[in-house]
C-alpha cells in the first residue's frame, strides 16, 4: 500500500519511517517497539525478541504475539466503521 502512494523511494521511505514511529507510539504501552528496516518492519519487545514483517498490516499481529496479549488493529489504511461493536 505504501508503494502505491508514492513514485519515488525517498517519499516511500519517509512514509515507512513515519508509520513505524506512529505504530511504536501505539504499541509502546505494551513494551513493543516498531522500526522501519529497508522495505520491512522490525517489531521487538523489551527482552529483545524481534519479528520481521513485510507489510504494515502485519505489525499488529506481530506486536500481539510478542506482547502475549491482543493489541488492536493499528493500520491507518484499514477500513473500519467508527463506533459500535465489531
Amino acid at each position: 500500500m505504501v508503494a502505491a502512494l508514492t513514485r519515488d523511494g525517498s517519499s516511500e521511505t519517509r512514509i515507512r519511517l513515519r508509520l513505524a514511529r506512529l505504530a511504536s507510539d501505539v504499541v509502546g504501552v505494551a513494551g513493543i517497539r516498531v522500526r522501519a528496516w529497508s522495505d520491512r518492519f522490525l517489531v521487538a519487545n523489551r527482552t529483545g525478541s524481534t519479528l520481521v514483517v513485510h507489510r504494515f498490516a502485519e505489525v499488529a499481529v506481530a506486536a500481539s504475539r510478542l506482547a502475549g496479549r491482543p493489541i488492536g488493529d493499528i493500520d491507518p489504511f484499514s477500513s473500519h466503521e467508527s463506533g459500535g461493536d465489531r
